[in-house]
């Protein structure tokens, strides 16, 4: 190969000597890459003509003036956008949308993940932990991210590995309450104000938090600045699991749903109450689990998410909460069953107003 491009070169010295002996010089420099592009089948239909590519690099030297070896030869591959989301049509349609998932734990950085990797193209992650040793069971990053924080952690990972998705973070608190103004930071101001600029700016929330009170202000105001709002959570023991995505046009709403099941008129996921453990070090309790069923309810949330984003390009199925079924009511397991459920306005919320 590289005696061809040599010989192609002194062929191109008489036609454009300037070009090649720019390139020379810079042969003759720290690094040289020497690009090869040759006709390949590499593309579907009765032509079948594609390019490809394979680059020489050499290095004529190290600094300190030793050889640096034979040149080697690199495999060009497609990494480019149009290359990556054939395999994936819809992900053309998430690249403009944006994502907020609140609660980096064990549901949502799974689902974080997947947003990343299916094509959304900006996934912010708003969480308060770090990663402690003992999440490495149910948690997608390992031993590199003890100590981080789990967002700014997630964040980083899918700017390494996802560079068509725009990874941040931020770092707070939600439903934490302040009971000495004099411990706010000075021009704190409102703590919650950045909290709903990310909320107006999304196109989709996810909430994974597992905490009743930030479910309730996250719906509440999802709803008010006209986002749609997904929230899933497992239950103690991983014996099931919710999904539900509440629309701001929609009849029913996160609470109607909490009415319906005090009503016992929608069925409740099953509950462990023995799948409960506080690890050595821990002053909470947490529930038992791996993994490997809760990305269950991860991988729900990111079917519900990319419906809901892809402008008709996924079908978002056509009910508005899903139950999930891990456990018998015996304790033993059983294969996952999901259940779709719509959630009509309740006589006591929505409903109300008729």
């Amino acid at each position: 190969m590289l005696r061809l491009a040599e010989e192609e070169f002194a062929r191109q010295a008489v036609m454009q000597p300037g070009s090649v002996r720019r390139v020379n010089d810079a042969a003759r420099g720290a690094l040289c890459i020497t690009g090869i592009v040759f006709p390949e089948e590499v593309k579907y239909g009765p032509q079948k003509n594609g390019a490809g590519w394979v680059f020489l690099v050499e290095r004529p030297a190290l600094a300190d003036g030793m050889a640096a070896g034979a040149p080697r030869l690199v495999l060009g591959e497609r990494a480019g956008k149009d290359d990556i989301f054939s395999r994936l049509p819809v992900a053309k349609s998430l690249l403009p949308k944006k994502a907020v998932v609140v609660g980096a734990g064990a549901i949502g950085s799974f689902a974080g993940i997947e947003l990343a990797r299916a094509g959304v193209g900006e996934v912010t992650f708003l969480d308060f932990d770090t990663v402690q040793p003992g999440n490495s069971l149910r948690w997608p990053l390992g031993r590199s991210a003890w100590g981080r924080s789990k967002a700014s952690a997630l964040a980083n990972f899918i700017a390494e590995n996802y560079p068509w998705t725009s990874a941040s973070f931020a770092q707070g608190r939600l439903g934490a309450a302040f009971t000495d103004v004099a411990a706010l930071p000075d021009g704190s101001g409102n703590v919650l104000a950045p909290v709903f600029d990310l909320l107006r700016g999304a196109d989709v929330v996810v909430d994974t938090s597992a905490s009743e009170e930030v479910q309730l202000a996250l719906a509440y105001h999802s709803k008010r600045f006209g986002v749609p709002y997904v929230v899933g959570y497992a239950t103690h023991g991983v014996a099931g699991g919710v999904v539900g995505r509440f629309l701001p046009d929609a009849e029913g709403c996160f609470v109607c749903l909490q009415e319906h099941w005090k009503d016992k008129r929608l069925p409740e996921p099953r509950v462990d109450d023995a799948g409960v453990v506080i690890p050595v070090g821990c002053n909470a309790p947490t529930f038992t689990g791996g993994g490997f069923d809760l990305q269950e309810v991860s991988l729900e949330i990111v079917r519900t998410t990319v419906g809901l984003l892809s402008s008709g390009g996924y079908d978002p199925g056509g009910w508005t909460v899903a139950v999930l079924t891990l456990k018998n009511e015996d304790g033993s397991r059983t294969l996952p069953r999901w259940e779709g459920h719509a959630c009509p306005a309740h006589p006591k919320c929505c409903g109300a107003q008729r």
